[in-house]
């Protein structure tokens, strides 16, 4: 996938975000623990590899929305505190720590404040206000922004040139202000359309326009197909490649709908999926979102 291939590994190669590259660049030494704040898909994660990088230094990732309650706190705890420093330490980068409980949280706040000499946290988050004060009193706090317009031009003609696809003048802008400045979701769409017919390419810039920026290139297509009735099996192909957790594709599939529903033209395909999707019984886990496509194709 583009988005991966595009991935920027050192400072110099970040498109946007000028004011952090620059404070970057002149760290002299690291704090112990960083927030990471910013919209899904505008780089955090990037950014925290690039900082490990930048250490020379053991890295470890986790997606607390996988594993957020106090057994893990303490599992990472007893990691640190065994740690033995080898080469330049060790960083551990905390994806959606505003996923973390209360009890997580707190469990984490003495080690945050006083980790073991060469250990640095990297704490990444969509919503650093669902984290606790003391937690990011804790924090040096770097926000990344969205691209500009003519940043994102930069990035798609950089992706374009380094992958020999030719986009059509006309679909640039389109492209642009359906990414929404977010460089994951651009990369997507350029992924997305590269091979497409024009007619195509037009309406899967559209269908990037209704969905969430979180979204991927499968629940974008699960959206669509869903909203024009598509048949039971060719929905279900698609759903079995989705990757994103069920609650995440039914919020996204809500949002898509929504959007097409508020251009102000009464959609039956986008209200029946709404309706549906909208059921709060459908927020358990696969089985639900399983469910949910069944009673829509019943």
């Amino acid at each position: 996938m583009l988005d991966k291939k595009m991935r920027p590994k050192k400072i110099k190669d970040l498109i946007g975000n000028d004011h952090l590259k620059q404070v970057l660049k002149r760290v002299d030494e690291w704090p112990a623990a960083i927030l990471l704040t910013g919209e899904t898909g505008c780089g955090k994660t990037t950014i925290a590899r690039i900082i490990a990088k930048m250490r020379k230094s053991e890295t470890q990732e986790l997606n607390i929305s996988n594993t957020r309650g106090i057994d893990q706190a303490r599992a990472i705890i007893e990691g640190v505190n065994s740690f033995s420093l080898r080469r330049s330490g060790k960083t551990i980068v905390l994806n959606e720590c505003h996923e973390a409980t209360r009890q997580f949280q707190d469990a984490m706040l003495e080690t945050l404040e006083e980790p073991p000499d060469g250990v640095v946290f990297i704490l990444c988050t969509t919503d650093p206000q669902k984290l606790l004060p003391a937690i990011k009193s804790r924090c040096v706090t770097y926000t990344l922004d969205k691209l500009k317009y003519n940043e994102s031009k930069d990035l798609l003609r950089k992706a374009c040139k380094k992958e020999g696809i030719d986009i059509p003048k006309k679909l640039i802008r389109g492209i642009i202000l359906a990414s929404n400045g977010i460089p994951r979701k651009l990369l997507l769409i350029i992924d997305a359309i590269k091979d497409a017919p024009l007619k195509t390419a037009k309406r899967l810039i559209r269908d990037f326009e209704y969905v969430d920026d979180a979204a991927s290139a499968e629940v974008v297509e699960l959206s669509r197909l869903l909203r024009k009735g598509a048949p039971f099996d060719e929905v279900m192909a698609v759903l079995r490649n989705v990757q994103e957790p069920p609650e995440s594709i039914r919020r996204i599939v809500c949002n898509y709908m929504a959007k097409v529903l508020l251009g102000g033209k009464l959609d039956g395909g986008a209200a029946s999926v709404l309706d549906v999707f909208a059921d709060a019984d459908t927020d358990i886990g696969l089985a639900g979102i399983v469910r949910a496509v069944t009673i829509l194709k019943g």
